[in-house]
């Protein structure tokens, strides 16, 4: 998360809620992690207060609930790498982020 003056102002990564312990093996369960992991957009955007932060930069395409906790936060523009292939649906992300008036940039990286 970058603010206006461009300084760092939060980083997330992909990881369980406060208190939550993952046993090693159960990072194998694919469903499991997707349905408890807080991702690192929301992570990231937990350090800014509402409208100081600039760019939210992510190495994946947001999914839908990031798109949607970034807009709350007043964040207008995602910067991002790469889109998974799996259980995504970006034309919703898309209108989405027309919706909210954010401005989705794919970086090539």
């Amino acid at each position: 998360m970058l603010g206006r003056d461009g300084v760092v102002l939060g980083l997330g990564y992909n990881g369980p809620p406060t208190g939550v312990d993952l046993e090693p093996g159960m990072w194998a369960n694919r469903q499991l992690v997707r349905d408890v992991v807080v991702h690192a957009e929301t992570n990231a955007l937990r350090f800014v207060r509402p409208r100081e932060g600039k760019i939210l930069a992510t190495s994946y395409h947001p999914c839908l609930d990031c798109l949607r906790f970034a807009a709350a936060q007043g964040v207008h523009t995602i910067v991002y790498g790469t889109v998974p292939s799996t259980r995504w649906r970006p034309a919703s992300v898309q209108l989405a982020a027309r919706l909210f008036d954010i401005d989705l940039r794919r970086l090539d990286v």
